[in-house]
């Protein structure tokens, strides 16, 4: 399997997040990362493929990509010094400081700030690093600056977590106070309602009751005339 296009374009895709984020930022770092990476597997796919060319030119094995030939091979080659290029370039012409300015590839095509190649053994802008000698003072505040400007860059984005967390946490408030307030309406609609239901199921009940009670007075004067006419019937009978 050759995976070199589908890392390439994911290199090509990280590159550009680099040129659009802020040099200063985590992100930026990350991405710096994860593009470096990138580029150290494309190095990997390319010495597979010289390899086994290689090996098949020397009769010691068969060639494992047969569909890569020598142009595909420089084009590929070609491709990835672009990018170190570009990855270079943006380097260079970002204010870096300390590890952030970090770059495996500076040795390919370093560019000035105004685009043109530059010495790769000191990139402009950049100061050599001290000698890596604890007991020099110039290495010692250099190491002091650089955790410094770590500590700076996780304190900053850990204040900008903590204030959208707080702004979120305000939000959930007004959202619950809101709600609370909606509740409290639709409790008191339902309580008149239920006073409503309860008061006219009430008058309904003495009316029919009322009703009833009449209903059955008549009644009983009407079976009492009725008794009485029999009397009379029977009497003069």
């Amino acid at each position: 399997m050759d995976p070199f296009n589908d890392v390439y374009q994911d290199g090509v895709e990280q590159l550009a997040k680099l040129k659009t984020t802020s040099p200063n930022s985590l992100d930026f770092n990350n991405i710096k990362t994860e593009l470096i990476e990138i580029v150290s597997d494309l190095e990997n796919a390319l010495e597979s493929v010289k390899q086994s060319k290689q090996r098949a030119a020397s009769g010691n094995g068969n060639d494992s990509f047969p569909e890569i030939d020598s142009f595909e091979l420089s084009e590929r080659e070609r491709k990835l010094t672009d990018m170190k290029s570009e990855f270079t370039k943006v380097m260079d012409t970002s204010d870096l400081k300390g590890h952030y300015s970090d770059n495996p590839f500076s040795d390919a095509h370093a560019y000035n700030k105004d685009g043109t190649v530059a010495n790769p053994s000191l990139q402009p802008g950049k100061k050599e690093l001290p000698p890596e000698d604890s007991s020099d003072p110039s290495y010692r505040e250099y190491h002091q600056q650089l955790l410094q400007e770590q500590d700076d860059l996780i304190s900053n984005g850990l204040a900008t977590s903590i204030e959208n967390l707080h702004i979120q946490a305000v939000n959930i408030g007004d959202e619950l106070e809101y709600h609370g307030e909606l509740l409290n309406d639709v409790e008191e609609d339902l309580n008149r309602l239920n006073f409503k239901i309860v008061n006219n199921g009430i008058k309904r009940v003495n009316k029919f009751l009322a009703t009833n009670q009449r209903g059955g007075n008549c009644c009983i004067a009407v079976l009492i005339v009725i008794l009485v006419i029999i009397l009379v019937l029977l009497i003069v009978l």
